[in-house]
């Protein structure tokens, strides 16, 4: 007796599962809306979380306490903060087209946070960017995106989506 193993692949699965993978490319925005709320949500708040802004100056801090304003950085009335970590407040940017997303805050203090205001060598307010997308943001909005559009390989045992069997 032969002991042998005999594998064939069914080409009409393998086109239903490359089909499934191409309609997810082609609509992306269920992915892009998920990127978008962990924007908002997860990315966002981190940073503010985190606190690494220039800290103020003894003196602009002094000011600032006695107006009754808090001591945080880029917080007076926390229009942009609000902005960039809770979904759907004033001055929130929030784009989501066909093929990309758009995600940020109109509020007008934050270009000048981003960049910075010098009166003069030794007064002004330095560059505080209000938002940072990391590194490992950027992997895991690959990773939503990538998890959307292999939802065309999605498999229900040995079930493609369209129902039949993928390999035998």
């Amino acid at each position: 007796m032969i002991e042998r193993y005999d594998a064939r692949i069914d080409a009409k699965a393998a086109i239903d599962m490359l089909e499934g993978i191409a309609d997810s490319a082609e609509h992306p925005q269920p992915a892009l809306e998920k990127i978008a709320d962990l924007f908002f949500t997860g990315v966002e708040p981190a940073y503010w979380r985190e606190k690494r802004f220039k800290p103020l100056s003894p003196k602009y801090l002094r000011r600032k306490l006695a107006k009754g304003y808090p001591a945080e950085p880029l917080v007076m009335t926390g229009d942009l903060k609000r902005s960039l970590t809770v979904p759907g407040a004033d001055f929130q940017v929030r784009e989501i087209k066909p093929d990309s997303v758009r995600v940020g805050t109109s509020d007008p203090v934050a270009r000048l946070h981003r960049r910075g205001s010098y009166k003069s060598k030794d007064s002004g307010i330095p560059a505080r960017p209000p938002i940072r997308v990391r590194p490992k943001d950027r992997e895991a909005f690959r990773q939503l995106m990538a998890a959307h559009v292999m939802r065309g390989t999605v498999h229900v045992g040995d079930e493609t989506r369209a129902g039949r069997r993928s390999f035998r």
